[in-house]
C-alpha cells in the first residue's frame, strides 16, 4: 500500500515539475531591463486585398505602428511615448503572465499569427514567442496578446491601418476574357517559372518556393517570409526544355478575371509565368484555387516538379533545422 502511494505521489510530483519547466514567465528583473517591446500581427491571408500585416513597437520615447498590404503598399505612423506610458505596457504584460512555453500540439495550417518580442538594449530580442490558432510558444495566463498594446495607442489600430494603407477601389462589371498562348507564342517561350507561397505559418514552418527552367539550367529557390533559405541550380538541355514546354502547352493554361468568390481564411497561393527573353508572354496566379489562373489538365506545378532531378519536398527539407 505504501509503495503504491509513493509511486503515485512521485508520478504527480514529476508531472508538476515537467509542467512548470515547460513554462517560463519573464522575470521582474528582466522586465526592469527591457527597453523595447514589439507586437507583430501577420494576417492569415497573403492575397486578400483587405488583409493587413502590422507591428507596434513601443519604448520610453516613441510608439511606431508599421503597416503593410498584400499589394506592396507599406507605411508607418509614429506617436510620442513616455517612461510612464512604457511602464504601463510592461506592467500590463507582466500582470498577464507573459512568458515562454514549449510548443504543444500541432500548429494549425493557415490562421493569423501573433508575436511578442522584448529587447534589452540589443538588436536581438532576449524574448520572442508566437501564437497561431491557440498553439505556439507564447504563454499568457490571462487576456490576449494585443490587449496591453491597445492601452498605449491614442487611436485604434484599425484606424491607423486605414490611414496608412486604405482599401483600394474595386473594379466592377469587368467582362470576363480568358487569355491563352497560341502555338506560335509557345514556340517563343525560352524561360518558365512556377511559384508557390505557403500558408501563414510561423517562420520555422513556413516554406515558399519557386522552380524555373531555361534551355540550359533549372533553379529552385526556397524562402520563408522573404528570407531566402536555399537556392539550387541544376544543368538542363535544350531538348529537355522543348519537352517541358510541350508538356506545359498540353496542360491548357489560361488567365482571366479573378473570381468574385470571397477569399477563404488561410491557404496557399501559386503562380506561373512564361517568358520570351525579358518579355512576359503569360502570367497568372490563384489563392486557395481562386484567382486568374486556370489549368485544364493537372496541377499548375506538376510538370515543373516532374522535370527536377529530385523531389521538391527533398529540396525543401534541406532548409529545416529540426531534421
Amino acid at each position: 500500500m505504501n509503495r503504491i502511494f509513493i509511486t503515485t505521489f512521485c508520478a504527480f510530483f514529476l508531472a508538476a515539475c515537467m509542467s512548470a519547466g515547460a513554462q517560463k514567465p519573464i522575470s521582474r528583473k528582466q522586465w526592469k531591463k527591457t527597453t523595447r517591446v514589439v507586437y507583430t500581427y501577420h494576417s492569415s491571408s497573403a492575397i486578400d486585398p483587405d488583409k493587413r500585416d502590422y507591428s507596434i513597437s513601443v519604448d520610453r520615447d516613441s510608439i511606431i505602428v508599421r503597416v503593410s498590404a498584400p499589394d506592396g503598399r507599406r507605411g508607418a505612423m509614429c506617436f510620442e511615448s513616455s517612461p510612464e506610458q512604457f511602464g504601463v505596457l510592461k506592467n500590463r504584460l507582466e500582470a498577464q503572465g507573459l512568458g515562454l512555453r514549449q510548443e504543444e500540439g500541432i500548429i494549425p495550417l493557415g490562421g493569423s499569427m501573433e508575436r511578442i518580442e522584448c529587447f534589452a538594449g540589443s538588436v536581438d530580442a532576449y524574448f520572442s514567442a508566437f501564437r497561431t490558432g491557440g498553439e505556439g510558444t507564447l504563454l499568457l495566463k490571462e487576456g490576449e496578446p494585443y490587449d496591453a498594446f491597445s492601452e498605449v495607442l491614442d487611436i485604434p489600430v484599425s484606424e491607423i491601418i486605414h490611414q496608412v494603407a486604405p482599401p483600394l477601389p474595386r473594379e466592377e462589371n469587368v467582362l470576363v476574357r480568358r487569355i491563352t498562348l497560341s502555338e506560335e507564342e509557345w514556340g517563343l517561350v525560352d524561360f518558365v517559372r512556377y511559384s508557390f507561397t505557403d500558408a501563414s505559418l510561423p517562420p520555422e514552418y513556413h516554406r515558399s518556393y519557386s522552380i524555373a527552367f531555361s534551355p540550359d539550367s533549372a533553379t529552385v529557390a526556397v524562402w520563408s517570409y522573404g528570407e531566402q533559405l536555399l537556392q539550387e541550380s541544376y544543368p538542363f538541355t535544350p531538348e529537355r526544355f522543348e519537352a517541358l514546354r510541350a508538356d506545359l502547352m498540353a496542360q491548357g493554361f489560361s488567365s482571366g478575371k479573378p473570381s468574385d468568390e470571397p477569399l477563404p481564411t488561410g491557404g496557399t497561393s501559386e503562380g506561373v509565368g512564361f517568358f520570351c527573353g525579358e518579355k512576359c508572354l503569360f502570367s497568372a496566379s490563384a489563392y486557395a484555387g481562386i484567382g486568374t489562373l486556370q489549368v485544364e489538365r493537372g496541377g499548375a506545378g506538376s510538370v515543373f516538379s516532374k522535370y527536377l532531378p529530385e523531389p521538391i519536398d527533398n529540396i525543401i527539407d534541406r532548409t529545416r533545422t529540426d531534421r
